[in-house]
């Protein structure tokens, strides 16, 4: 097997030349300036390459920035601060609760607040926490406490939803019915009882939201918490879990354990703290003169820490520590104070950031660095290869008893949403698609702006941030030294950072404009569908790569590869990033914009990731790049592949919440889409071979340094595999009965090929009812022409606003776009092929008469041209190939 190898878009590249990122701007603004197009300018952006204003009779460079000249400096001021940011508590008995406190229950399920996310701490029973099914029961002041059921793991009820660890309606209402209200009623008072409904279903039926009926999966409710003193919520627990134990409609929630989380107290005063400069030994109980211990103490102070942790509970807190920067003024900036700068980790150094917080060996905080995807995980910051976050998750803790670190950057708090999925707002190509203007003004200029303002307020700072049981507080983050911090930071102006991103949004909104505004994407062919869809793919992913880390693994890798140059690497062709900041092979300014045909994403990755919830095939996403309707309008039609992730991580909670029936099939029914796809068979035969003249490679205009072309299918494999492709997709536009919802034709469209048209006995064994319209060659003729048209033709039928059913086909538009690529003699050609093999193999057809696919028709038995067959009198009309006889 020949290996990949490597393209002219990989060979002669410009000179690489280091710069400051200030001067990167600078060339950016120039080359603005000097091409109001801005072509130049996004060329820049995209692949770094330009001529230097610099030295503008020198030839073409690529620009690298060089971080060695942003490497902290004497006179630079550098300060910690540290703060708890969040804490984890696993409760086996009753909760340690304070009597002053509150205790807010909530009876009805939340898909919502679900635990889904790896906690990173020691499972219960091997188990890890979020995968044990759960629910939110109860908030303490700003803590959530969820119920946890081991007895519920990898049962069959909730094995059939799409999430598997919510615990749904039916096991709450047992909860409920069979669990708390007698312990409630036992325990509080009559002034505290009063508020408890005396059902689940009779709160249910109170807090039901409008529009369930419609939706599928579970149903919404307005969540309303019944109020609990502190000082009952120990009894509570303690008689609830004896009736678990005592009760068989309760038997799935025995062993049940609750887990105690709150987050984000890192902007709480009391949660902060200067880092410690020794070590704190003796934790529990923590000293008054013990900053840390006391902010513990105050971030939990709902609770008793000291019975917290008594076993066989858990405690875990998030420690974090925050670097930021000062620099003396320059000479002329009209000010003597310092000036706030933003810090950066500088990714050379990740594995001696490891060490420190981890305490694990160095020889192995390398190894992981050296092979991320393990227990590592870089986390780049704008696409910079040396500016990079980073995450890891310590499997075996090392003496302080680290189990998560993160390594994280404040620039995500000028975007962060924590109601949302990935915590910011992002983009995808079905957005662009749909709607681009919308798109345009929702997403693409708001955070324009916001970058564009961002230096006004937002120094970036570096967050070091450690997740440890609660007796290692006082082993981690303490005082850093200046002299390491140096090292491993790395720093830029305010403006200089933000206006880095601002001008990389500019570029890829205005290509994405370019693209979407252009007037000749309907020229666009299928050929070249490669070339222009792995642009869009691109700009969107590092559009998102500007507000999150890039997405990376599995498809996202290949987005990556394939916008890379390649170089050869001990003998294999690999991608490379060599410059600092990422950078796409290609980007040609054409009408409308496209990179390199050399080197594209895949095929089925594109159709993958330009879909929304079903995958499409070549033909409809060359239908949305050419700006066409091809969404569907219906979810009647079953597809071979259903999307059931959100593959760009667009949507918040609420938008996007499927239940397992969504995945389930429809019965069978006619199919009401404006387009209907089914693929040919992978071992299809090809129906033409050797029939068809060949095709010359597609030639793109002549380019500096880019001799492209791009080998395509054979025309006779194309041609075969619309027949294949027209067979099932006839069937599924099979027509449904008025009286029944359900089609005439008993035929599931995935069994069906062209064998199914060349059986004269189909229509007898798969109808229920149908017209027989006999074998009159004028009826055989003109449909077969419908069929396979003539440009003129296909035309005219797709401009009748009274045609049905054909121009639904996938494959008939496909076989349009076909005619429209080749000369007028190869069209000849293929329409006479086309039509002389449908004449000699196919016994049975619907007739396509009144500008209808698939027309029906009531009829009486005498009908001299059309004869009732099947159980009715009436149904659709078909007709039989003239040249076989009367044989069938």
């Amino acid at each position: 097997m020949v290996g990949p190898a490597l393209k002219p878009i990989d060979t002669n590249l410009p000179e690489v030349s280091d710069m400051h990122l200030g001067e990167w701007n600078a060339i950016y603004d120039h080359l603005a300036e000097q091409d109001p197009t801005h072509q130049a300018r996004d060329v820049f952006c995209f692949t770094a390459r330009c001529r230097d204003p610099r030295n503008p009779d020198q030839p073409v460079i690529r620009a690298n920035v060089d971080i060695s000249e942003c490497r902290m400096s004497v006179g630079m001021e550098v300060n910690q601060i540290c703060d708890v940011d969040s804490t984890i508590a696993l409760i086996f008995g009753t909760p340690p609760i304070r009597d002053e406190a509150k205790f807010n229950l909530f009876i009805l399920p939340d898909v919502r607040y679900t635990l889904n996310a790896d906690y990173h701490i020691p499972g219960v029973n091997i188990l890890p926490v979020h995968k044990i099914p759960n629910a939110r029961i109860g908030e303490v002041g700003k803590h959530i406490v969820r119920i946890h059921c081991p007895g519920l793991y990898r049962n069959e009820d909730l094995a059939r939803q799409k999430n598997s660890n919510f615990i749904p309606e039916a096991y709450m209402r047992e909860l409920y019915d069979h669990g708390w209200i007698h312990v409630l009623r036992q325990v509080l008072p009559p002034h505290y009882f009063r508020v408890m409904p005396a059902t689940f279903d009779a709160e249910a039926y109170r807090a039901e939201q409008g529009g369930n009926e419609e939706r599928e999966g579970p149903r919404t409710f307005q969540q309303s918490a019944k109020p609990i003193p502190g000082r009952y919520v120990r009894e509570i627990f303690r008689l609830l879990r004896e009736r678990v134990d005592a009760v068989p409609e309760l038997e799935w929630a025995k062993g049940f354990f609750l887990v105690l989380e709150g987050k984000d107290f890192k902007s709480d005063e009391a949660a902060r703290h200067f880092p410690p400069e020794d070590a704190i030994e003796n934790v529990n109980p923590a000293a008054p003169q013990d900053p840390r211990g006391q902010a513990i103490a105050s971030v939990l102070s709902d609770f008793r820490v000291e019975e917290l942790v008594q076993p066989p509970g858990r405690l875990y807190c998030d420690i974090a520590t925050t670097v930021f920067a000062d620099r003396p003024p320059y000479i002329d900036e009209d000010r003597n104070d310092m000036v706030s700068i933003s810090v950066f980790p500088n990714a050379h150094f990740h594995a001696q950031i490891l060490n420190h917080f981890t305490e694990k060996p160095i020889n192995e905080c390398e190894r992981w660095v050296q092979t991320p995807g393990g227990q590592y995980f870089r986390d780049e910051e704008a696409l910079f290869r040396d500016l990079a976050g980073a995450r890891a998750v310590i499997r075996v803790p090392g003496p302080n008893g680290v189990t998560y670190f993160q390594l994280y950057l404040t620039s995500k708090y000028v975007i962060y949403n924590l109601a949302l999925k990935q915590k910011a707002r992002r983009t995808s190509p079905q957005k662009c698609v749909k709607d681009w203007p919308a798109e345009r003004a929702r997403h693409f200029i708001p955070l324009q702006e916001t970058f564009r303002r961002a230096a006004e307020t937002h120094s970036v700072a570096v967050r070091f941030e450690s997740r440890v049981p609660y007796e290692s507080y006082g082993r981690v983050h303490l005082e850093i030294a200046t002299a390491t911090l140096v090292d491993w930071l790395l720093w830029y102006d305010d403006d200089v950072f933000w206006g880095y991103k601002h001008r990389c949004l500019m570029s890829l909104n205005n290509v994405l404009q370019k693209f979407f505004t252009s007037t000749k994407r309907l020229s666009i062919t299928a050929h070249q569908v490669p070339a222009y869809a792995s642009l869009i793919i691109i700009i969107t992913w590092m559009a998102n790569a500007l507000v999150n880390r890039p997405d990376d693994g599995g498809r996202w890798d290949e987005v990556r590869h394939s916008a890379s140059i390649h170089r050869e690497v001990d003998g294999q062709v690999v991608p490379v990033q060599d410059l600092s900041q990422f950078t796409i092979h290609s980007l040609y300014y054409n009408d409308p914009p496209r990179i390199s045909s050399q080197r594209t994403i895949s095929t089925p990755t594109l159709s993958y990731l330009l879909s929304l919830d079903r995958v499409m095939n070549l033909t409809q996403v060359l239908y949305i790049l050419q700006g066409r309707n091809s969404k569907p309008n219906n979810a009647d039609q079953e597809e071979p592949e259903l999307v059931a992730e959100d593959i760009w991580r667009t949507d918040d909670p609420e938008e996007r919440m499927l239940s397992g029936a969504e995945l389930l099939p429809n019965p069978r029914r006619g199919n009401r889409q404006q387009i209907i796809t089914y693929d040919a068979p992978e071992d299809a035969p090809n129906l033409f071979e050797n029939l068809l003249p060949q095709q010359e490679p597609v030639r793109y205009p002549s380019e500096e340094n880019d001799p492209e072309q791009h080998d395509i299918p054979s025309l006779d494999r194309r041609v075969s595999d619309i027949i294949h492709k027209m067979a099932p997709q006839i069937i599924a536009k099979a027509p449904n009965r008025k009286v029944k919802d359900e089609s005439w034709c008993l035929l599931d469209p995935y069994d069906v090929t062209v064998a199914t048209f060349k059986n004269p006995k189909i229509p007898a064994t798969s109808f229920t009812s149908w017209v027989d319209c006999g074998r009159r060659p004028e009826r055989w003729n003109t449909t077969v022409k419908a069929y396979f048209p003539d440009v003129a033709g296909h035309k005219e039928i797709m401009d009748k606003s009274n045609a049905q059913g054909l121009h639904c086909l996938e494959a008939w538009r496909e076989w349009g776009m076909l005619l429209g690529e080749v000369d007028e003699a190869t069209q000849q050609v293929i329409i006479e092929q086309a039509r002389s093999h449908i004449n000699n193999n196919w016994r049975w057809l619907p007739w396509y008469v009144s500008n209808c696919l698939w027309k029906t028709l009531s009829v009486k038995e005498n009908n001299p041209s059309r004869t009732p067959k099947g159980k009715g009198l009436g149904g659709p009309q078909i007709i039989f190939n003239p040249k076989f006889g009367s044989l069938r």
